[in-house]
């Protein structure tokens, strides 16, 4: 990389320590790194998506459902006509039976029956927000001080967020297909992420509409290495890459996820409408499908490392799903923690007995449990 001037050189560096803190800004329990590493050694899943690069990305809240939203979270109509439910490629990696899933395990035929229309407030708030609702004639603009949108507000922007929520069912659907994955499921993650409102976090370093982290997109380079192949030499040179993702030291992993964050997931775009790159976050939603795919895989390799079988053989395969969302969402450490225990003891490895032993593990762990209920229903 070239500097013609020094200023040119400070900036520069101001951007590498920024993805330095994106990349690290992460709690990794040593459970996690013996898993991580244990799954580095898995075979990778193969991708029929080649990753496609999308514009340079420049350089509040999380998005989690609220209450009164998860409680009216809606049916997804028609949701009885399936695309091959059994065509799960975690399923099949898990080695587990599919026995009449629920509404949230399945894919539709067409995107229509995706169609959902919740009343999100945040989303709410965020329309209104960034000029695409006017509830001028609501007192404060129609905004809590959250960020979120009152009743006047949301009923001034009811029409614009279901027309939004629903603008990515096909990208949605096309990535379920093309992954192997539950439609339903990924919208659902989605929708209790950020409420389809892709803006960054910059508070706790969250990326996308499915807010990934930096550590949170470790699995996606393990079980992926033409990810690895198409980013490390933007990164770095070709004799650093060439040793694969596991070679790279911690500090060099980190910079590589953080970079990808920023260039592939961040769709924060101050000259887009409504300062969102509506390309992007198109083009990101087949990354958090293989996210999903790279977490199911590394729940698998868990359950290999403690009990030597394939986790079909001691989970539902709607658990298996369960486990696979708490990892999304808190991490390999607390759920190899969790499930430690169980085969320690002789217990049955079930949703109920792995959610008790996250509240043992503290809070981070423990959230991860209305995560997964916000989904899982």
């Amino acid at each position: 990389m070239k500097h013609s001037t020094k200023l040119q050189a400070f900036f520069k560096a101001a951007i590498v320590l920024t993805i330095i803190i994106a990349g690290t800004h992460v709690i990794n329990s040593s459970a996690s790194n013996a898993v991580n590493q244990a799954a580095r050694t898995n075979k990778s899943v193969e991708s029929k998506n080649v990753l496609q690069p999308v514009r340079d990305a420049s350089l509040g809240d999380n998005g989690v459902l609220s209450p009164e939203s998860v409680a009216e979270a809606s049916v997804f109509s028609n949701i009885n006509a399936l695309q091959e439910t059994e065509n799960d490629i975690c399923a099949e990696a898990w080695h587990a039976v599919i026995q009449s899933p629920p509404d949230w395990l399945q894919t539709p035929v067409y995107a229509e029956q995706l169609k959902t229309e919740v009343p999100y407030a945040l989303l709410a708030g965020q329309l209104i927000k960034n000029g695409v609702v006017d509830a001028s004639e609501c007192t404060n603009d129609g905004l809590l001080f959250n960020g979120n949108a009152d009743a006047c507000g949301l009923d001034k922007a009811i029409s614009a967020v279901i027309t939004w929520q629903n603008q990515f069912d096909n990208a949605i659907l096309d990535a379920a297909r093309n992954n192997r994955v539950p439609a339903v499921l990924l919208k659902k993650l989605f929708a209790q992420e950020t409420q389809f409102w892709p803006g960054t976090s910059w508070q706790i370093w969250e990326y996308g509409i499915g807010q990934a982290t930096s550590f949170g997109l470790d699995p996606l380079f393990q079980y992926y290495p033409e990810y690895y192949q198409t980013i490390c030499p933007s990164v770095f040179s070709q004799s650093t890459c060439q040793g694969g993702y596991a070679s790279l030291s911690s500090d060099n992993q980190a910079l590589l996820r953080g970079y990808f964050a920023l260039h592939y997931l961040n769709a924060d775009c101050e000259t887009c409408q409504a300062g969102i790159d509506l390309t992007v976050v198109t083009s990101s939603i087949d990354v958090f499908a293989k996210l999903l795919v790279a977490n199911c895989h590394q729940i698998n390799q868990i359950m290999l490392n403690l009990t030597k079988d394939p986790g079909g053989k001691s989970s539902s395969y709607e658990d298996l799903w369960r486990y696979t969302l708490a990892n999304y969402n808190a991490g390999a450490g607390c759920l190899s923690d969790a499930i430690t225990p169980l085969v320690t003891k002789d217990k049955k490895i079930n949703w109920d007995n792995v959610a008790n032993q996250l509240i043992n593990l503290g809070y981070q762990c423990a959230a991860s449990i209305d995560y997964v209920f916000g989904i899982a229903r």
